[in-house]
C-alpha cells in the first residue's frame, strides 16, 4: 500500500487518485440509498454531540457529506478522519472535522480510547498485514464509547465470479485476484466474510450484516455515475496488479496485467458488471 501511495504521489500529485476515491465514494453510498443511509449500524446520529472517527478517510468524502446532510437541520457532531497519506486530506475542513495521520497497523493515540461513539472504516483491511483482522478489530472496538458502534465495509470477492451473473470475462478476471492477495496476506480468502465473527469474536454485541450490490458501467442506472463507477474499478486495477507482480508472481502474466485496464473498462461501457460490498457492524458493552 505504500509504494503505491508514493507512486501516485509521484505520477500527477495525487490528482487522479483523488478523483478515483471520489468517484468510488459516491458510487458506493448511491448504492446503499445515499448519504442519508451510510450510517448503517442502529446509531441515532440526529442527535448533535456524537464523536465519529472515519478510519482510512482517504479524502474525507464520507465523513464531509454526512456533515453536509446533517447540518441543515441543526444536527453538529465531532468527526475525526485518519489515513496514512495527508496529501488526501481536504485543504479547508470545517472546525468540527479534523484529520491525522494513523496506520491500522499501529496503535491510536491512547487518549482516543474510549472516545467514539461511532467508528467508521470502508475498503481499508487488505492494507492490514501483517497485522490481522482480529487485531485491527481489537484496535477499532478500544476506541468506542461503551454502547457506541463499529461499522467495517469490505468487498465481498469469494465466488463472485459465479454468483453474479452477467459479469463478463473483463471482471471475472479483475475479481479473481483480492481473494488471492487476501490468502497470500494471511487474512484469509474473503476477510469480508469474517468481519462479523471477528466483530463477535472481541465480544462485540448486536452485530449485524447486509450485502451491497454495486453496479458499473452500462448496469448503473444513474447517468452521472455511469462514466464514476467505471473509473473507480479500472482505476483500481494498477495498485492490484501491482500487489500481484510483488506477492503472486506465479499468477502475474505481464500481456494480461497490460490489457486488464482497457479490457475491463470496455467490457464494463457495453455491457456493465456488478461487484458486492459487505457492511458489518457491532456495539461494544
Amino acid at each position: 500500500m505504500e509504494d503505491f501511495v508514493k507512486h501516485t504521489k509521484d505520477q500527477d500529485d495525487n490528482k487522479s487518485e483523488k478523483a478515483r476515491l471520489s468517484g468510488q465514494h459516491e458510487v458506493l453510498v448511491d448504492a446503499m440509498g445515499g448519504i442519508s443511509k451510510a450510517v448503517v449500524a442502529p446509531l441515532d446520529t440526529s442527535k448533535s454531540g456524537l464523536r465519529i472517527l472515519d478510519s482510512g478517510t482517504a479524502d474525507g468524502r464520507w465523513i464531509l457529506d454526512l456533515d453536509n446532510f446533517l447540518s441543515p437541520f441543526g444536527v453538529k457532531h465531532t468527526y475525526v478522519g485518519t489515513d496514512i497519506d495527508s496529501n488526501l486530506y481536504p485543504s479547508s475542513p470545517p472546525s468540527n472535522i479534523s484529520f491525522q495521520n494513523q496506520s491500522i497497523r499501529e496503535p491510536f493515540p491512547e487518549e482516543w480510547n474510549g472516545t467514539f461513539d461511532l467508528v467508521h472504516q470502508r475498503l481499508v483491511m487488505a492494507a492490514a498485514p501483517p497485522s490481522t483482522i482480529l487485531s485491527v478489530v481489537e484496535r477499532l472496538m478500544g476506541l468506542l464509547k461503551p454502547g457506541g458502534w463499529l461499522q467495517l465495509m469490505e468487498a465481498d470477492t469469494t465466488g463472485s465470479s459465479e454468483e453474479i451473473a452477467g459479469n463478463g470475462p473483463a471482471l471475472k478476471e479483475f475479481l479473481r485476484y483480492p481473494p488471492l492477495l487476501s490468502q497470500a496476506g494471511g487474512m484469509g480468502p474473503n476477510l469480508a466474510r469474517d468481519l462479523a465473527d471477528t466483530l463477535k469474536k472481541v465480544g462485540m454485541k448486536n452485530v449485524g450484516e447486509e450485502k451491497v450490490p454495486s453496479m458499473h458501467g452500462a448496469k448503473n442506472q444513474n447517468p452521472k455515475l455511469k462514466e464514476k463507477s467505471i473509473d473507480s474499478l479500472c482505476g483500481a486495477v494498477p495498485p492490484l496488479m501491482m500487489g500481484v507482480k510483488m506477492m503472486l508472481p506465479h499468477e502475474y502474466d505481464e500481456g494480461k496485467a497490460g490489457t486488464l485496464q482497457a479490457r475491463l473498462r470496455k467490457e464494463l461501457e457495453t455491457q456493465g458488471g456488478q461487484t458486492n460490498i459487505l457492511v458489518v457492524w457491532g456495539q461494544k458493552m
